[in-house]
């Protein structure tokens, strides 16, 4: 008899990674949980330990603190100090979930790791592993996998790509699991407050400031470009007498430049460190590209720099977007398949 497959489950004691790891299991795969072990000095017992408990399996938690304040904090914080606006999750997706601890969980004797993520992988008629969108519209994390790129995918699960939300709550419940079950995180994970806390209590002595610019005329004083980030009108100390929002950062003058909210309409952008996962389907051409998680996808079209290190992604006249924030990531899609993405750069041309 062959040897049954075994799974790692990345459990972070919520409903989706829970339900997850039922369904493996289920389904007659060998699994158990990892849990990253992001911030405490020495792993708590945590939820993701009782749902292990609860489903009958091994439960292991991976010290990633090293990493994670190096690859992911501190990318956060230099980002905006560089006046971007950093994606962590994207961020920490790439290099730790399915970087590290894929290569542990791998170390344990898995042949997979499996998250709870909405999101697909689905086959195509060549036989070729496509990432795709979530069965569930609203729920669809693709945006933020782009990162894993093709030889990762190989090595993926996502057991509820084709769910619905409602269906695995229901289900949790309906199966009696444990009620230490904890709710979605909303914002980043390492942010015990608001990203506006975290932002002052790292930059508060240390930011320099400088002038808010509205149409080429000092109209202010900022505090330090951390502080800021694009498409911003909240806790603009100027008054002139209208609404004014930050459409521009220049680090290299520590200057911050304001305009009126169509000021911050965009057809066209830079993308920079490309990560493709369809090569075959670039001829296509005819794309739809997201630029934040809860953006609306636009139809697009790309045009390659001369060394092919940077696309330019050129929208709709009709239709631009607003706010395109650099540091951000741009994923691509065709119909419903991950084709690339990249990090948005400064909106000069190529």
């Amino acid at each position: 008899m062959p040897k049954k497959k075994c799974a790692a489950v990345a459990m972070s004691g919520g409903v989706d990674s829970s339900y997850a790891a039922y369904l493996l299991k289920e389904s007659g795969y060998d699994i158990f949980g990892v849990t990253m072990n992001l911030f405490e000095q020495n792993a708590p017992e945590t939820s993701a330990a009782d749902i292990c408990k609860f489903l009958g399996i091994s439960h292991y938690f991976i010290d990633m603190r090293s990493q994670f304040n190096n690859i992911i904090i501190d990318d956060y914080t230099n980002g905006y100090c560089m006046g971007m606006t950093p994606n962590p999750c994207v961020k920490c997706n790439m290099y730790l979930k399915f970087g590290s601890l894929l290569e542990k969980s791998k170390l344990l004797g898995a042949d997979y790791l499996a998250t709870g993520h909405y999101a697909q992988i689905i086959s195509d008629t060549n036989g070729v592993k496509r990432l795709c969108k979530g069965y569930d519209e609203e729920k669809d994390q693709s945006y933020f996998l782009y990162g894993l790129g093709n030889e990762r995918i190989q090595e993926v699960l996502f057991p509820l790509g084709a769910l619905q939300k409602s269906q695995v709550k229901q289900r949790v419940k309906e199966l009696g699991f444990p009620a230490v079950i904890k709710p979605e995180s909303k914002d980043a994970c390492f942010l015990q407050g608001t990203h506006r806390s975290f932002i002052e209590n790292k930059f508060f002595a240390s930011a320099a400031p400088g002038n808010f610019i509205y149409h080429g005329k000092t109209v202010g004083i900022h505090k330090g470009i951390p502080f800021y980030t694009i498409g911003q009108r909240r806790g603009i100390s100027v008054s002139i007498g209208r609404p004014v929002y930050i459409h521009h950062i220049n680090k290299n003058t520590n200057e911050i430049h304001l305009g009126d909210r169509d000021d911050l309409y965009r057809e066209s952008f830079n993308v920079k460190q490309l990560i493709i996962l369809a090569p075959d389907l670039l001829d296509k051409n005819e794309f739809t590209v997201k630029i934040r998680y809860r953006a609306e996808s636009k139809p697009c079209k790309i045009h390659w720099s001369a060394d092919k290190n940077t696309i330019r992604v050129s929208i709709d006249q009709c239709s631009p977007f607003w706010g395109v924030t650099p540091g951000q990531s741009a994923v691509f899609f065709y119909d419903n398949i991950v084709i690339a993405g990249g990090i948005i750069d400064e909106t000069k041309p190529l």
